[in-house]
């Protein structure tokens, strides 16, 4: 199966450029590398070049593993807490189980 195009929307990492040098990082839906986070903050943002290039995070992986791979990314890089909560909701409503940790499931 091929990847899927980057002109679909995705889910990915963005990262918010702050003063001083700070970046904050956020879920959000992309395409072509730009979108905008599932927070109320309506900005638009780059993807993330970190995520973008992981090979866990390819656009050929599972959406549920891809989604509990954004949930870790977030909550080891103390990003975004309220697009982690919609993270955290998305993932209850679908009934896809907690990510436990950044490794391939066996």
């Amino acid at each position: 199966m091929s990847a899927p195009s980057r002109s679909t929307p995705y889910l990915t990492i963005l990262v918010e450029k702050r003063y001083g040098g700070h970046q904050h990082v956020h879920a959000g839906l992309a395409r072509w590398g730009i979108g905008r986070p599932m927070c109320n903050d309506n900005r638009i943002l780059f993807e993330f070049p970190l995520a973008a290039n992981h090979p866990d995070f390819r656009l050929d992986r599972q959406a549920g593993w891809r989604h509990r791979w954004a949930e870790a990314f977030l909550e080891l890089n103390r990003g975004c807490q309220d697009c982690l909560a919609q993270l955290y909701q998305i993932a209850d409503e679908v009934g896809w189980q907690k990510h436990g940790r950044l490794k391939e499931p066996a």
